[in-house]
C-alpha cells in the first residue's frame, strides 16, 4: 500500500525520490504564484531529472487559470503531439526555459532561456531586516518578530530567524 500524508513525507525524507533516474521527455510547469507551495519542488525536479529532452514553463499568475490558458495548453498539446504521437511539430526547437518575469501583480515579460537557472542570473545573498523593513546584504544581529494582519480578523505573529535567500535576475526579482 502506498504511503500517504505524514508517512509519505517521512519516507521521502529517508529515501529521497531518485529523480536522476528519469530519462523520458519532460515538460515541467513551475509557478511563482502559489506562495512557494510547489515552486521549489518543480524547479529542483527540473534540475535533477536526467532527461536530455526537458522543458520548463514558468509563470506567476493564477495557477489554474494559467495552466488552462491558450498559451499553456498550446505548449502541452505540442509536447504531447510530438512525444506521444510522433508529430514533427518542431517542439524540440523551442527554448528549454520559458521564463515569466514579473514586474508587478499584473505586468510581466516572457523570456526565452536555454538553461535553469539562467546563465545570466546573479545570485545575491539577502537577509530580511524587519526593523528596517527591507532586504539587506547583512544579517540582523538577532531574531526579529513582526505582527501583521493578513486580511483576517486574527492577528498572527511571525518570527523570522536570520538566514539567506537567493534571488535576482538581471536586477529583476523573480
Amino acid at each position: 500500500m502506498a504511503n500517504t500524508g505524514a508517512a509519505m513525507f517521512e519516507r521521502a525524507g529517508q529515501h529521497p525520490f531518485p529523480l536522476e533516474n528519469i530519462h523520458v521527455p519532460t515538460l515541467v510547469c513551475a509557478s511563482w504564484s502559489d506562495h512557494g507551495l510547489h515552486t521549489r519542488g518543480s524547479l529542483e525536479g527540473f534540475m535533477r531529472i536526467s532527461s536530455s529532452q526537458k522543458w520548463l514553463y514558468t509563470h506567476g499568475r493564477n495557477k489554474w487559470e494559467t495552466h488552462y490558458s491558450s498559451d499553456a495548453l498550446e505548449w502541452q498539446e505540442s509536447f504531447f503531439d510530438h512525444f506521444l504521437k510522433g508529430e514533427d511539430n518542431e517542439f524540440e526547437q523551442r527554448p528549454r526555459v520559458r521564463l515569466e518575469v514579473r514586474r508587478n501583480k499584473v505586468d510581466f515579460e516572457v523570456r526565452a532561456e536555454s538553461t535553469w537557472p539562467p546563465e545570466c542570473a546573479i545570485f545575491t545573498k539577502l537577509c530580511l531586516d524587519l526593523e528596517q523593513a527591507r532586504l539587506s546584504r547583512d544579517a540582523p544581529d538577532q531574531q526579529q518578530t513582526r505582527v501583521y494582519d493578513a486580511e483576517s480578523e486574527v492577528e498572527r505573529q511571525v518570527s523570522i530567524v536570520p538566514h539567506y535567500i537567493r534571488s535576482s535576475y538581471n536586477n529583476t526579482l523573480v
